[in-house]
């Protein structure tokens, strides 16, 4: 409880004065004709890194970059009384760096003269976060998608685009604002200005980045207040606009009301879009606007009993303290990043921007603006997460092509060696012995790969209940743990690779069992979710399928918790740290995505979200036994000798005959040979990849071209080519990736000369 001795304050006589002097954006009023400086706040002083007497001994010009002071000289003079326009300038700091800023000038009078006052936003940091986005149009779609501010781009004045801000500041669903004039949507009385500088920017008369406000309509006849700017870009290779939209609705009310009446100081506040905390010296709450009660999830009176200092961890209570420290000396701070819990235990991640508050000349207090930035933090992790494992690739892609080649030639030879020698013998066991630890190199080097763009899944429309079972009954053999499945009746099927979502179940099954690790129960559930436009992942509207492994271990600490997708992070004394990392590319590369929830002493549950696919389900392969005997006339083409000797060694031994060829050259010409003798090759097994060669996607393209009906088979350790995972696409009616075993190649063989192509397609897990 507070006691009733708390520090009292009333409120200033001039609270323009206060709002201009707290306000945590940078302000500075400068005269009309000589653009001196007049008066600047504490955020510009701190901003800028000049001191008061050196802003007010110089003019705009000394911080404006030198090539825009002529377009400020001609703008400024044709503002007229009462009116406030905005632009976007380059100003110099007392380093000498320059930034980009965004300022909205008004027409005043100070000291009986006339002046402007600019309020400024650096949106530095902005632009160059939108350059970036450029680079990827995955990652600029999802963060377009969450972004916090309305986008809109429109052609020849038509809407081809707008994110669900941008559809919400109108009430409009997308259906009826696509293709829809944007006008359409521009309250009538704005609709010429808005028009008239679209045009001329298109012209180049105006910045194509330039900056101004107008109001929107909604769809239920409400008016609302928009600040737009935009870019020139290309849409489907025509030119066209980006527009940045901010709902500045709120803003233009309060000004108007401040303007109005000092009285009106509580609307403000209440109504302010960001939680306004009023903060005495003792971090007691001494008052909480509506956005705070909102944001915490407690009701106003519950947090006038509390502490800030009741609602942040533990270790972030010292640089509270120390940084309401700094407030006596400076008067302010802003941009402090921590953590605030909700009422329902939630953990925010916050921006804080602070100013104090002072009566005769004592600060008794503070006045704390704080921004909910999670959904903001999620996504920069989120990319900053793919980059690393886009990084983990380079290093695997570049490895792997040559090191699966290798394991063909170990692996075949040791396969071929097992059928020659008798079961039971000292050598027979050896041999086993080596092909297991074979087996082993090969799926780490499976493991490493799914995170490089060589990786996509080869996917089959498949359902998860047999898949599901049967990894989590293979990853608890052993264990103490009681695994309870819940399955929902008829799961949608999806298209998935079925060795990668059974390694993503193992090891989430296997996380799950060494968080208990005196047993326990641990839940594996499945269930069709259909998720709308407003759903908590980042995943697009749809139908999924949704696979969630919960434990009752002691949890996750909130430290480990941001960081257990990364790739080599671990907790435990003999893990690689790659296990989560390797699950969350998989499931990315599926269209799905992956989520985690834990509270210390209760448990973990991890989900996966994978898309429903609309095609029935395939048929599962038939198990097949150590050679898929066959016959007919073969060609194998592959740049690497010893895999050549290998895969005719297996062949043969399966009873086919069988011709080789080093490159795509050498293949096309003898299965030309081969056809005009009249006596074809009756399949070809390519490999895809040839360094400074012909590869197998061209050579089957050219034997297309001499036999339509050629059966070919495309072979590959490692590829950055979609054809692996889409090769009927490509011509291809099977299947076979590096390093494989003789079992797995003549069933593959065996399938496409009898027309079951990917049906039983062998998997390197």
């Amino acid at each position: 409880m507070r006691s009733s001795g708390s520090a009292q304050f009333s409120h200033p006589d001039n609270i323009l004065r206060e709002l201009f002097e707290t306000n945590p954006h940078p302000m500075w009023v400068y005269d009309t004709g000589t653009f001196a400086f007049l008066a600047v706040n504490d955020a510009a002083i701190r901003h800028y890194g000049f001191s008061r007497d050196e802003f007010l001994a110089m003019k705009l010009s000394s911080i404006l970059a030198p090539e825009l002071f002529p377009a400020l000289e001609q703008r400024l003079p044709n503002l007229g009384g009462g009116v406030c326009q905005a632009g976007t300038w380059r100003h110099r700091t007392r380093s000498g760096d320059f930034i980009n800023v965004e300022t909205t000038t008004c027409v005043i009078t100070y000291d009986g003269r006339p002046a402007r006052l600019d309020t400024i936003s650096d949106v530095t940091a902005l632009q160059r976060t939108l350059a970036a986005l450029q680079e990827s149009e995955s990652k600029y779609r999802l963060i377009v998608e969450n972004a916090n501010e309305g986008i809109v781009v429109a052609q020849d004045g038509m809407i081809k685009f707008a994110n669900p801000l941008a559809l919400s500041m109108g009430g409009y669903a997308w259906e009826e604002a696509a293709g829809r004039p944007f006008l359409d949507f521009v309250h009538p009385d704005d609709r010429a200005m808005v028009a008239d500088n679209h045009v001329r920017r298109l012209r180049g008369e105006l910045p194509s980045n330039m900056t101004y406000s107008f109001r929107i309509q909604g769809r239920d006849g409400s008016v609302r207040w928009v600040m737009m700017s935009g870019a020139l870009t290309t849409w489907e290779g025509r030119t066209a606009t980006v527009n940045f939209l901010n709902d500045v609705t709120e803003n233009r009310k309060t000004l108007d009301a401040l303007l109005a009446s000092e009285e009106k100081y509580r609307d403000l506040f209440e109504n302010a879009n960001d939680a306004i905390f009023i903060v005495g010296p003792e971090l007691y709450y001494l008052d909480a606007n509506r956005k705070a009660v909102e944001l915490l999830g407690y009701s106003k009176e519950e947090l006038l009993q509390h502490r800030v200092t009741d609602f942040i961890p533990p270790e972030q209570v010292p640089r509270s303290q120390s940084e309401f420290e700094k407030l006596r000396l400076r008067g302010a701070y802003d941009n402090f990043v921590g953590k605030l819990q909700r009422a329902d235990g939630r953990w925010l991640d916050v921006e804080v921007s602070s100013s104090a508050i002072t009566d005769d000349g004592r600060i008794v207090g503070s006045r704390d603006i704080v921004r909910d930035i999670t959904d903001r933090k999620r996504l920069e992790e989120d990319l900053f997460r793919m980059q690393k494992l886009e990084a983990l690739g380079i290093l695997a892609g570049g490895l792997a092509h040559d090191f699966n080649n290798l394991l063909t030639a170990i692996m075949g030879n040791l396969s071929l060696s097992l059928l020659g020698v008798a079961p039971m013998t000292a050598v027979h066991r050896q041999l086993q012995n080596a092909e297991k630890a074979a087996a082993r190199a090969r799926d780490l080097t499976q493991q490493l790969l799914t995170f490089s763009k060589g990786g996509e899944p080869i996917k089959r429309t498949v359902q998860l209940n047999d898949i599901v079972r049967d990894s989590v009954g293979f990853a608890l053999r052993g264990s103490r743990a009681k695994a309870g499945l819940v399955m929902e009746a008829r799961l949608w099927p999806v298209e998935a690779d079925e060795g990668q979502i059974s390694q993503v179940l193992s090891n989430l099954v296997i996380n799950a069992d060494q968080a208990m690790p005196d047993g326990g129960p641990l839940t594996v559930s499945c269930r069709n979710v259909t998720i709308g436009r407003d759903g908590a992942t980042h995943l697009a509207p749809g139908r999924y399928v949704c696979i969630t492994v919960t434990d009752r271990g002691m949890g996750i600490p909130p430290a480990h918790l941001e960081k257990i997708f990364d790739p080599y992070f671990t907790t435990k004394q003999k893990g690689s740290g790659l296990g989560l990392a390797m699950s969350y590319s998989i499931v990315r590369r599926h269209g799905g995505h992956i989520s985690v929830e834990s509270s210390l002493g209760q448990g973990t549950s991890f989900s996966v979200y994978l898309p429903a696919s609309e095609k029935p389900a395939e048929q599962q392969a038939v198990r097949r036994g150590s050679v898929v005997a066959g016959a007919g006339k073969l060609l194998v083409m592959d740049d690497e000798e010893m895999v050549l000797d290998v895969a005719a060694g297996m062949l043969r031994e399966a009873g086919y005959d069988v011709t080789l060829a080093n490159d795509g050259n050498e293949a096309v010409e003898a299965f030309a040979d081969a056809f005009r003798s009249g006596r074809p090759f009756d399949a070809v097994i390519t490999d895809l990849t040839v360094p400074g060669g012909m590869g197998g996607e061209e050579a089957v393209r050219r034997m297309q071209e001499i036999d339509p009906g050629v059966r070919a088979i495309v072979s590959s350790g490692y590829s950055n080519n979609p054809v692996m995972s889409h090769y009927r696409d490509y011509g291809f009616r099977g299947v076979v990736i590096k390093p494989y075993t003789v079992e797995q190649l003549t069933a593959a063989v065996h399938d496409v000369l009898n027309e079951q192509g990917s049906a039983s397609a062998p998997t390197a897990s």
